[in-house]
């Protein structure tokens, strides 16, 4: 009974730990990975995100999400890899969302990463209804943009300055507004149009009190705005694409990931608004609050007016991927109504952060993978070895290969390690009168072996060959011990007397088992000495480990292997096995999810 439940149990090992039940883990174990890591994270990340507490007691709240710099890549140029990355992981982020479900979003600028570019009419409108096709929400809600440099250019790096402006207020929005969300003002500013304008302005030296506004651009529409700031009750936020004016050593607070942002201008961008037009802003304006995009990252500072009034202005972090920062994000704003809120303040904001693509692919698909490789060539190294065990047979000293007989006499070609070895007599293989020359039929000469034969290279019936000397520690295999005159059953003197001619002695014979395929023993991959200590030879041998042995086994070009034993083959057959379906998993899962 105890033998039964051994079988049983060594054969459900057997099963459990085979290749197809490991590959068929190791598919699925692949297939969680890469779900928690395109999918998992990111909900992960968004669900320990929480929307900032109403202000005051109102029983109506409005959320609204800022989106800056998604910097969405053409679709008509060639893409890269890491292109398709950065366009993947905007789908993504933006699935993620979908989560928070808010009432409205602004895009603060740079919704294209090439606009500037685009010289015919036709090309940026597929541009733009590319992004409106990944950016749109399932749910209801409004969308507001402003534009951005990548949008609209700016200077002289925009191929058609008046002809871009003219398809961004046709495919997006106009270049000024003005939004009023729950009591709240929400001037949207065309900030690269100030920016140009402002060149212009201060090329000729006029201050902003003298100066004449450019017809429909962003000095006109500050100024109307300004004239009803002072007389309203709703507070105002300023939404610009590029942030404004502050020192050169100011801290963007601990939320940002490193540095800050410095005052820099180049072809077609720059990074800050002017000091004189910075406190234009702010003294037309009189904002409650700043949000700001362009930088990347995320910098938190407070503005002093001349009335010594604190504007805060938050730049909000892009949300698609960049070499500056390693975690992309968002900003969430509460906003509730300002005549339920004595104290003044009427909103909350705070980040959301979104994964770090980086990260995943560094701490869980590249580990992951080279466990899985691992584990794999461990698993077929272990094999190989166990294959050659059991395959590699014992060749007697002549050469003869013997197939096993039952005692039946019936030739069993099947091979096993638990086969058991039994003495079979040559009763039923060879003659009588050769098995016992003395007995009446046989009339030939008697032939016996003498204690001291000649050495068989001396016989005149064999063709001479030369043979190599031997150490002189061997043991001349043709001895006369192995001898049957010197063995038991077989005297001289029973042979001359007569006595004992006609009993039969029979001679355990151990065969040999002979596999179907001769398989050569691999090289041993060690080094060997030898040396006489004390009278004696002796030999010391150091032999790496297995498993370094298997390693250096897949190099050797005289390893007479097949390709099907072929550690590293078998290892690359297995983890296409493995990756293959999980490949298509993978493409599914983005083609259902993020299409």
């Amino acid at each position: 009974m105890r033998l039964r439940e051994r079988r049983t149990s060594r054969a459900f090992s057997s099963r459990l730990y085979s290749k197809p039940v490991l590959i068929n883990v190791s598919r699925l174990l692949l297939i969680v990975v890469l779900f928690w890591g395109e999918v998992g994270v990111f909900l992960w990340s968004v669900a320990s995100c929480r929307w900032p507490d109403a202000v005051g007691v109102t029983k109506s709240v409005t959320r609204l999400l800022l989106l800056s710099d998604p910097q969405l890549q053409s679709a008509g140029s060639f893409f890269s890899l890491e292109q398709s990355r950065e366009r993947l992981y905007l789908k993504k982020g933006w699935h993620a969302v979908a989560h928070l479900r808010p009432d409205v979003i602004v895009f603060l600028g740079d919704m294209l990463a090439h606009g500037k570019l685009m010289k015919r009419e036709i090309d940026y409108e597929h541009y733009s209804q590319d992004f409106m096709t990944l950016f749109a929400p399932p749910w209801k809600t409004t969308i507001h943009y402003i534009p951005g440099n990548n949008d609209v250019g700016m200077g002289t790096a925009a191929s058609n300055p008046r002809a871009l402006r003219h398809y961004y207020s046709k495919y997006f929005q106009p270049l000024n507004q003005e939004v009023v969300i729950q009591n709240h003002r929400f001037i949207l500013l065309d900030a690269p149009g100030l920016v140009d304008e402002d060149y212009h302005r201060a090329g000729v030296g006029v201050p902003f009190d003298a100066w004449t506004p450019q017809l429909g651009g962003a000095i006109e529409f500050v100024h109307n705005k300004s004239t009803s700031a002072g007389t309203s009750h709703q507070p105002v936020i300023l939404l610009s694409h590029i942030p404004l004016y502050r020192p050169e050593a100011a801290s963007c607070g601990s939320l940002r990931e490193v540095g800050t942002i410095r005052r820099g201008v180049g072809v077609g961008y720059q990074s800050t608004l002017g000091k004189q037009t910075t406190e234009f802003l702010l003294e037309s304006l009189h904002p409650a609050i700043v949000f700001s995009g362009d930088n990347r990252d995320y910098c938190e500072y407070n503005h002093i007016t001349s009335g010594l009034e604190s504007v805060r202005e938050v730049t909000v972090k892009s949300f698609s991927l960049s070499r500056h920062i390693r975690r992309p994000g968002f900003q969430m704003v509460t906003l509730s109504d300002p005549s339920g809120v004595p104290s003044g303040r009427s909103f909350n904001d705070s980040l959301c952060l979104l994964p770090d693509q980086s990260r995943v692919y560094k701490w869980i698909y590249i580990p992951f993978g080279l466990l899985l490789c691992f584990g794999l060539f461990l698993l077929n190294s272990r094999r190989s070895r166990s294959f050659r065990a059991l395959s590699i047979r014992p060749i007697p000293q002549n050469g003869a290969a013997l197939w096993r007989s039952s005692p039946s006499g019936q030739s069993h070609s099947t091979w096993s390690p638990y086969t058991i070895r039994v003495p079979v007599s040559p009763r039923g293989t060879l003659p009588t009168t050769i098995r016992t020359p003395h007995s009446a039929s046989f009339t030939g000469p008697i032939l016996r072996a003498t204690p001291n034969p000649d050495p068989p290279q001396t016989s005149p019936l064999l063709t001479p060959m030369h043979y190599p000397a031997e150490e002189e520690d061997s043991v001349d295999s043709m001895d006369h011990l192995h001898y049957p005159s010197h063995r038991d059953g077989y005297r001289d003197d029973e042979y001359e007397m007569g006595i004992g001619n006609d009993r039969e002695v029979e001679e355990p014979q151990y065969e040999y088992s002979e596999p179907d395929v001769i398989i050569s023993k691999p090289s041993s991959w060690a080094w060997s000495k030898s040396f006489v200590f004390r009278g004696r030879r002796r030999r010391i041998t150091i032999r790496i480990p297995p498993f370094l042995s298997c390693i250096l086994a897949i190099f050797d070009q005289n390893d007479n292997r097949t390709i099907s034993r072929n550690v590293l083959y078998s290892t690359l057959i297995d983890l296409l096995h493995v990756f293959m379906p999980v490949m298509l998993v993978w493409a599914l899962l983005v083609w259902l999810v993020y299409s």
